[in-house]
């Protein structure tokens, strides 16, 4: 009992302390919190531990020992405590470890609230492709590959979630994943992305001519802007380099040019 009042007299003690001194009070509640910790380790109950592991919690939350705080509300068994504690400081790989270890005891609008926001942060960065990519660092491919578990390898379900949440840009990343090249590069197109969707069309040319949608849309996008009889000379505003107009129009398959679109353009 004495330890125990000792620890909440020392939390008082540093919550007195004016935050303009910083290191003070930071000493002061890291003391409080090792009398905390120290009375968890020797507690004779369980229900006694969980407190004062998350009373050790809040005095490192007070100091923004963001660590230091998980650590603790996870010796409390807190474990919905710890998740939304992540959540809400931006340690979003954190608290989607939380959940999927200690699923059953985290709340489930939590749990849910956390996998949405993951998801949407995954699949935002349009760095799908990470999640197999062994030249990344260790701990880069482990947060990649904590996000691609919430949707269990399911790409349908991946989809889903995209088209739901409008991503377009990830869609396009996606379809150039299962080989739809030519649905690709028009997602690509339909969001303004024409460098990535020129890339994607240079790489699989053969696959997205075949698409007569997509090799409309290319002819539309590129040739007939950019070198087409009524252009004179290489716009200034162009995003795209003329060489790889160039090299777009060396290869095509002649066989899928009509014979407008072979008098509609010519060699830059």
């Amino acid at each position: 009992m004495v330890a125990v009042a000792t620890a909440y007299n020392l939390q008082e003690v540093a919550r007195d302390i004016p935050e303009s001194e910083t290191r003070r009070r930071r000493e002061a509640y890291i003391g409080a919190a090792s009398a905390f910790e120290h009375c968890a380790e020797v507690a004779r109950s369980d229900e006694d531990e969980s407190t004062h592991y998350a009373s050790a919690a809040r005095c490192y939350a007070d100091i923004k020992y963001h660590q230091d705080v998980v650590r603790a509300l996870k010796l409390a068994k807190r474990f919905t405590e710890a998740a939304s504690y992540c959540f809400d400081n931006n340690l979003l790989d954190n608290a989607v470890s939380i959940i999927k270890k200690h699923e059953a005891q985290v709340d489930s609008d939590t749990m849910e609230c956390i996998k949405e926001v993951a998801r949407m942060s995954y699949l935002e960065s349009k760095d799908l492709e990470y999640v197999q990519n062994s030249t990344l660092p260790d701990a880069a491919l482990q947060s990649r590959r904590k996000a691609a578990d919430l949707f269990k390898d399911d790409e349908e379900q991946m989809m889903e979630f995209v088209v739901e949440h409008d991503l377009g840009s990830t869609r396009a990343v996606i379809l150039g994943r299962q080989g739809k090249y030519g649905e690709a590069v028009r997602q690509y197109l339909d969001e303004n992305q024409e460098s990535e969707a020129l890339d994607l069309a240079l790489e699989h040319i053969d696959e997205v001519t075949q698409d007569s949608e997509a090799f409309n849309a290319i002819v539309e996008t590129f040739l007939w802007r950019y070198i087409s009889f009524g252009c004179r000379g290489w716009p200034e505003s162009a995003d795209i380099p003329s060489h790889k107009i160039d090299e777009l129009l060396g290869s095509i398959p002649g066989t899928h040019l009509s014979e407008r679109d072979k008098k509609t353009v010519c060699d830059p």
